[in-house]
C-alpha cells in the first residue's frame, strides 16, 4: 500500500527521419509511465493516470489475471522500453558506422610514399658523409633529412658530389650564401649546385627548407632557383625520370624508386609540366618552358599569363620573373600582327628589376646583360653601370645609416640591407664576393641569428 517513486532519466525522442516501429513504440512507453523529474525532485505526487495506477492500484486492477509485466509493473513496463530503445539505437549506430566507413573508403585520396631520407650506393660513402659534416661542424645544424637522397639524385642529374676540400678546385668568385654540395663541367664552365641558406633578401631559413641553386663562378654572378626545397627537388626530378625513362635517368629512378612514388599518369611534356605545377609546386623552368611553348604557338596571350604567374610565385623575392616579362612583352608584344604594343608595361618590369629592391643577383643568368636591361628600363638618373654601382653604394652607406638615426630600422635589418647592398654593387663591377666577404662576415656577425652564414663564409673563403 506504500507509494512507490520511480525516478529514471528522460529520454528526448528521436528524429522522425531515423525513428523506427519499435524505437516510436518504446518511446510511448516511457512517455506514458514516466514520471516528470521536476515532480519528483519537489516531493509531490505525480498526476497523471499513468503514476495513478503506480501509487495507488485499484481492487479490479488487482484481481485481473497478470497479462504482461508492463501491465501490473510499470516499473517492469518501463525497463523494457528502455531495454528496447537502447537495442535498436545500437543496431541503428552500428549501421551508421559501417555505411560512414565505406563513404570514407571510397572517398579516400591515394596515399603517396612520403620522402624518407635513405642512403644511395650512388654517391660514396665518404662524399655523404662530409656534406653531413658541412652542416654539423661548420653551420652547425642539423642535417636535413632527406639530404642523402638529395644527393643521390644531384649525381643521377648529372653532377658529381664533392669530397672533402675539393671545392677549392672550383674557383671563379662563389657567392656568399651558396653551400656548394656539387659540381658539373669543367674549367670555366664548371657549374655549381647546392643550397641557399638564406632567402634573397637574408631572412633565415630551417635546413629542411634551403633552396636548391646553381651558379657558374667564373662567368656570372647571379644565382638560378631550381626548387624552393630539397623535397620539391627530389619529386620533380623523380617525376621527369619515369615520364623521359632515358638512359641518363636510371640513375635517378634507382635513387628514388623507394622513397617516392611516382603519381603522374601519362601524357606529353606539356601535361607534365602542368602537372607538376599543380600537384608539386612552383619550379620557374617548368614555368618558362610552358610560357615559351605557348608564346612560339598560337596562343602568345596565354604564354603571357603563365609568365605573370610565374612572377607571382617568386617575384616577392627574386628578380628573374619581373626580367623574363620583359622579354616576353618585348619579343613578343611589339605591336605587329594581331598582338597589342605593350611596351610601356615592359619598360616598367625592367625598372621594376632595379628600384623594388629585389637583389641584382637573383636575375636571370642566361638573359639579357645587366647593361642591357638597365637600357630598357630607360631610367634618366641611372643611365650606365657607374651611375648604378653608385647608387648601390649608397644605399650600403648613407641610406641606412640614416635610417638607423630616425628609428625606422632595426641595426640588425640595417646590417641585413648594407650586406645586400653590397652584393648588388659587386654585380655592378664593385670588386667581387671573395673581395667583401670579410666585410660581410662583420656585418653578419652583428645580427641574431646569422651564425651558420658567418661560419660558412669563414669556411669557404678563398
Amino acid at each position: 500500500t506504500g507509494q512507490f517513486r520511480f525516478q529514471l532519466p528522460t529520454f528526448a525522442p528521436p528524429r522522425a527521419s531515423h525513428t523506427g516501429a519499435m524505437e516510436a513504440a518504446a518511446f510511448a512507453t516511457l512517455a506514458a509511465q514516466l514520471p516528470s523529474p521536476l515532480l519528483l525532485a519537489a516531493g509531490a505526487a505525480p498526476a497523471g493516470p499513468a503514476v495513478a495506477a503506480v501509487t495507488a492500484p485499484s481492487a479490479a486492477a488487482r484481481s485481473q489475471a497478470p497479462r504482461r509485466a508492463s501491465a501490473l509493473c510499470p516499473a517492469a513496463g518501463a525497463s523494457a522500453a528502455v531495454t528496447a530503445l537502447a537495442v535498436s539505437t545500437q543496431r541503428r549506430r552500428r549501421h551508421t558506422a559501417k555505411c560512414r566507413g565505406l563513404a570514407a573508403r571510397k572517398a579516400a585520396p591515394v596515399a603517396t610514399a612520403p620522402l624518407v631520407a635513405e642512403a644511395s650506393e650512388a654517391v660514396p660513402a665518404e662524399k655523404v658523409a662530409f656534406a653531413k659534416s658541412l652542416f654539423n661542424d661548420v653551420l652547425e645544424v642539423r642535417v636535413p633529412r632527406k639530404l642523402d637522397v638529395f644527393l643521390a639524385v644531384l649525381q643521377g642529374s648529372g653532377y658529381t658530389v664533392l669530397g672533402k676540400d675539393e671545392w677549392k678546385q672550383i674557383g671563379g668568385d662563389l657567392h656568399p650564401f651558396l653551400l656548394p654540395l656539387a659540381i658539373k663541367g669543367e674549367g670555366e664552365d664548371v657549374e655549381v649546385a647546392g643550397l641557399l641558406i638564406r632567402q634573397p633578401n637574408g631572412s633565415s631559413l630551417m635546413p629542411d627548407l634551403y633552396m636548391v641553386v646553381t651558379q657558374r663562378p667564373w662567368t656570372s654572378k647571379t644565382v638560378s632557383l631550381l626548387a624552393v626545397d630539397m623535397d620539391k627537388y627530389i619529386m620533380k626530378r623523380a617525376e621527369e625520370a619515369h615520364f623521359f625513362k632515358a638512359k641518363k635517368d636510371l640513375e635517378v629512378i634507382e635513387a628514388t624508386k623507394d622513397v617516392y612514388a611516382v603519381r603522374f599518369g601519362g601524357g606529353d611534356r606539356t601535361a607534365l609540366d602542368k602537372w607538376l605545377l599543380l600537384e608539386v609546386g612552383a619550379f620557374p623552368d617548368v614555368y618558362k618552358h610552358l610560357a615559351l611553348e605557348h608564346l612560339e604557338g598560337a596562343d602568345p596571350k596565354t604564354g603571357l599569363v603563365i609568365a605573370d604567374t610565374m612572377r607571382e610565385s617568386f617575384g616577392n623575392s627574386w628578380g628573374f620573373p619581373h626580367e623574363f616579362v620583359c622579354h616576353v612583352l618585348r619579343e613578343h608584344f611589339s605591336g605587329k600582327g594581331a598582338v597589342e604594343d605593350r611596351e610601356m608595361e615592359a619598360d616598367h618590369s625592367a625598372m621594376r628589376c632595379f628600384t623594388s629592391g629585389y637583389p641584382l643577383w637573383t636575375l636571370e643568368a642566361e638573359g639579357a646583360s645587366l647593361q642591357d636591361l638597365l637600357m630598357e628600363a630607360k631610367m634618366p638618373k641611372l643611365g650606365d653601370m657607374s651611375s648604378l654601382r653608385v647608387f648601390y653604394l649608397k644605399r650600403a652607406t648613407d641610406d641606412q645609416r640614416a635610417a638607423v638615426r630616425t628609428g625606422s630600422i632595426s641595426l640588425g635589418c640595417a646590417a641585413m640591407a648594407k650586406g645586400q647592398a653590397l652584393m648588388d654593387a659587386v654585380c655592378c663591377g664593385h670588386k667581387s664576393f671573395a673581395g667583401i666577404r670579410e666585410e660581410l662576415r662583420n656585418l653578419y656577425d652583428e645580427v641574431p641569428g646569422c651564425e651558420p652564414l658567418v661560419n660558412m663564409i669563414d669556411h669557404f673563403q678563398p
